[in-house]
């Protein structure tokens, strides 16, 4: 009966053991799920419509930088984009401001304008038309030209 008793001990530990262990891996691959989400959201936000010649080094230009401080807290810096692609090997709080293209308000805010794509379209476009301005050199805008000539043409009739 010694024999049975420590059976039935064993098979309810194990069951209880394998029953926590899928409970953990699932709550572990969502966990996973939802960080990777949130990652490529953040490097979707983070290089959105910007274009540079192919071959031509990453400038300070080539990302959005993100100096809102609520940002900078709660994703340790990753809102300084324009000084990691430039300087990638530099610890996340030694990265600086290079004042380089801003959308203007911090990712979470961005977060839910990219949930409704046409109000983020629309929020971003006139941070792309500055870029295009401010920051595009005479190649990139070249590139602007040809991939969206509609474009370019609508608000050449637009001025």
């Amino acid at each position: 009966l010694s024999s049975l008793g420590f059976a039935l001990f064993f098979e309810s530990v194990l069951s209880s053991c394998l029953s926590f262990s899928f409970f953990i891996f699932s709550l572990v691959f969502f966990f996973w799920i939802i960080s990777n989400f949130l990652l490529e959201a953040l490097n979707f936000m983070g290089h959105y419509g910007l274009i540079r010649e192919h071959g031509k080094p990453v400038e300070h230009r080539h990302s959005w930088d993100n100096d809102n401080l609520f940002t900078s807290w709660f994703f340790i810096e990753i809102g300084r984009q324009c000084d990691h692609h430039v300087r990638g090997e530099t610890y996340f709080w030694e990265l600086d401001d290079v004042k380089g293209p801003n959308y203007g308000i911090g990712y979470f805010s961005l977060f839910i304008l990219t949930l409704v794509p046409s109000l983020f379209r629309k929020f971003v476009q006139k941070h792309l038309d500055h870029w295009d301005e401010h920051y595009a050199t005479e190649a990139e805008k070249n590139i602007i030209n040809d991939l969206y000539p509609a474009l370019v043409s609508h608000e050449t009739a637009s001025s």
